[in-house]
């Protein structure tokens, strides 16, 4: 997973000065997270983030999609989420797809997945190492392409 954590950075690009400060959370053979750690709000054990989900293959459900943006509500004393915002996006287009403004249903986050995950260090309150600053179009396509190197790449 440390090997994957390097390549990803290594393909991550760095954008223009922004208030977003993207950190990279869950990751596994298919996808990759990341959340903009300066836009956290916190109320009481609820924090409220942007997390962006970038799928190594893309995803048709009843759209085709490469990855997504949630504004996802945490819930950390009791370690489960729901979304209020969700937008869909592919790789060759910066507008979504699809998008999603109303609130979800709480749902369980499953144990060593990449969405426990995140909440976990969303949740811990840290500051982690920023991965990427701007728009999270400008990173997803790097980190995709890290997935795909790594999964090339493995013996």
């Amino acid at each position: 997973m440390k090997t994957l954590m390097i390549g990803l950075m290594a393909w991550g690009v760095a954008g223009a000065a922004q208030a977003q400060d993207w950190v990279v959370g869950g990751v596994s053979r298919d996808a990759v997270q990341i959340y903009d750690q300066s836009g956290v709000r916190t109320s009481g054990d609820l924090r409220s983030v942007w997390i962006v989900t970038i799928f190594k293959a893309r995803q048709s459900e009843h759209v085709q999609f490469d990855y997504t943006a949630t504004r996802s509500t945490i819930d950390c004393f009791n370690m489960r989420t729901k979304y209020t915002s969700m937008r869909l996006y592919q790789m060759d287009n910066q507008e979504p797809s699809e998008s999603f403004d109303e609130e979800g249903e709480w749902f369980g986050l499953n144990p060593n997945s990449i969405g426990e995950t995140t909440a976990t260090m969303v949740c811990s309150g840290e500051t982690h190492e920023i991965f990427g600053k701007g728009s999270f179009h400008a990173l997803a396509p790097g980190l995709r392409q890290g997935l795909r190197d790594f999964e090339r790449d493995r013996p």
